[in-house]
């Protein structure tokens, strides 16, 4: 055995970003609660709900942690989201505007010969470079989680009322644009395929021939009903989330940095509200 006090800190791989009470110590759990006890341990729950929602990793209102935001919300969520026009194009702008500001300076220093200064200023660069570079990622990664979604939904976009309601309100003018170009591409392959298979099996999202006019039983369609990880970002009391047999509405009080596991069509609505009162994790 080790003679000494025994190590009471946390090892660097148990550190999950939130601020964790002191552990209690053996001998202290078996002390009578007080009624202070129980005030001070709200207080600190109250202020952990508080914490890391943002204050922790960039500010809110940076528009890379926004687009962060809409690129995860993006890959979570089953269905689409509406597309951030207005913040890609920011970021966008600003990127290049940085891009354009690193090559002046390597241009500048290239022309004054090098020295210490410069070497420390390039390294700077290289640092500044890895922040446009992952910025760059997201905007692709952002682009690309759209497009696999419009690829994967496509027939149910163009052919089903809810879907081209879906269109006109969450796509950009060359997303609309490539969703039916897409659709069109795709349904001239299905023909060149099916006209090999007998008659009846020759439609491209008709089990049969016989499936009345307008059906859509082989439409893929976002699984809304599919379970996700909501995080809650405010208070919010009373919340709806359906009726029971007899006509009743149930509800629940959601907490401030609650995690819950649910369906994605009990708390959507969360998610499109400004700001969002909800988030995906």
């Amino acid at each position: 055995a080790r003679d000494g006090p025994a190590d009471m800190s946390r090892d660097a791989s148990d550190d999950d970003g939130y601020d964790h009470a002191p552990t209690r110590a053996s001998d202290d759990e078996d002390e009578p609660r007080t009624m202070s006890d129980e005030d001070d341990e709200e207080e600190d729950a109250r202020r952990m709900r508080n914490l890391n929602l943002d204050e922790a990793f960039e500010p809110v209102t940076s528009p890379v942690m926004r687009l962060k935001r809409a690129w995860v919300r993006e890959r979570l969520a089953p269905e689409m989201m509406t597309r951030e026009d207005a913040l890609v194009e920011a970021v966008k702008t600003a990127v290049e505007a940085q891009e354009r500001a690193l090559t002046r300076r390597a241009e500048t220093r290239a022309e004054r010969g090098g020295g210490a200064e410069d070497a420390s200023e390039k390294l700077m660069d290289n640092v500044m470079w890895v922040e446009v570079n992952r910025i760059k990622y997201l905007l692709r990664e952002y682009a690309r989680t759209r497009l696999r979604k419009i690829e994967a939904h496509a027939f149910y976009f163009i052919l089903t009322k809810e879907g081209q309601e879906r269109l006109s309100e969450r796509l950009s003018e060359a997303e609309q644009k490539y969703v039916r170009e897409y659709a069109i591409a795709v349904s001239e392959h299905y023909e060149n395929v099916l006209k090999e298979l007998p008659e009846q099996y020759r439609h491209a999202v008709k089990e049969f021939a016989t499936d009345e006019e307008g059906g859509s039983a082989m439409i893929s369609k976002p699984k809304t009903d599919s379970f996700v990880f909501f995080r809650f970002r405010e208070d919010v009391v009373n919340f709806v989330t359906g009726e029971d047999d007899d006509g009743n509405t149930d509800s629940v009080d959601l907490k401030r940095g609650a995690i819950l596991l649910a369906k994605y069509s009990m708390f959507k609505d969360l998610l499109h509200t400004d700001p969002p009162k909800a988030e995906l994790v």
